[in-house]
């Protein structure tokens, strides 16, 4: 059972997340390793959509298909970077 918010979730993938380009597959390794050290637990279905609505909201930017996980990478976008 998931117990991760979706603010939870967005603040985790943000933090993970830089100001160079990541492979989404390094990503994820990333935000499940912090997620399982604070004893959250989210499914691979969470993860795509949080992802998927940060690069929508323009929080990240995309590069490739980001459903597609080894051959697609992210970054913080300048505005999320500087707030």
């Amino acid at each position: 059972m998931e117990n991760a918010t979706d603010q939870y979730l967005d603040d985790v993938i943000l933090s993970q997340a830089g100001q160079r380009q990541l492979k989404v597959a390094m990503l994820h390794v990333r935000v499940w390793d912090k997620c399982k050290a604070e004893a959250r637990t989210v499914s691979n279905e969470k993860f795509n959509e949080r992802l998927r609505h940060l690069v929508a909201s323009g929080e990240l930017e995309a590069f490739g298909n980001i459903a597609n996980w080894q051959f697609s990478e992210v970054l913080r976008t300048q505005e999320t970077t500087t707030s």
